[in-house]
C-alpha cells in the first residue's frame, strides 16, 4: 500500500516529466528540425527518466545519464554563449520569437533539468540509492 509521501513523490516526478514533455512539444512545434539538437535529445531522456517508476530496472541507467546530461548541457550552452555572445539574439531573429520567449526556452531546455534533479534527489534520495543496488536476475 502506498503512503501519502510515496504518492506525492511520484506526483512530483510526473510533474517534472510533464514539464519536460511540454517543453519538447513547444520546441518541436516551434521548429521540427530542433530534434537534431543534443539539448533536445537530453530533454527527451529527462522525460523518460522522470516517467519511470522507482522499481523499474531501467531507472538506474536512465538516472545516471539524465543526471550527467542535466549538468553537461548548461555547461555546453554557457561555453557556446561565451564564444558567440549574440547567439540568442540571432536565434530570436531566425525563430521570430520575443526576448521573453527566448529566455524561457533557454531556462526550460538548459537549466530546469538541474532543478528537477535537485528536487528529485532531495525528496527521493533513499529510493534513488535503492535503484543503484545490484539486483539479481532470476
Amino acid at each position: 500500500m502506498k503512503t501519502w509521501t510515496q504518492s506525492t513523490n511520484g506526483s512530483i516526478r510526473y510533474s517534472f516529466a510533464l514539464l519536460q514533455a511540454a517543453t519538447l512539444a513547444w520546441e518541436y512545434l516551434r521548429d521540427s528540425n530542433a530534434v537534431s539538437s543534443l539539448a533536445v535529445w537530453m530533454l527527451l531522456l529527462h522525460f523518460v527518466y522522470f516517467q519511470l517508476p522507482f522499481r523499474s530496472r531501467a531507472s538506474a541507467f536512465s538516472h545516471s545519464i539524465s543526471f550527467i546530461g542535466a549538468f553537461s548541457i548548461p555547461i555546453l550552452y554557457l561555453y557556446l554563449l561565451y564564444y558567440r555572445p549574440n547567439m540568442e539574439e540571432e536565434n530570436m531573429e531566425s525563430w521570430n520569437i520575443t526576448w521573453d520567449a527566448a529566455l524561457l526556452r533557454t531556462f526550460l531546455i538548459h537549466f530546469a533539468p538541474i532543478l528537477c534533479h535537485a528536487a528529485d534527489l532531495s525528496r527521493n534520495r533513499d529510493l534513488i540509492v535503492q535503484q543503484y543496488r545490484l539486483k539479481h536476475v532470476d
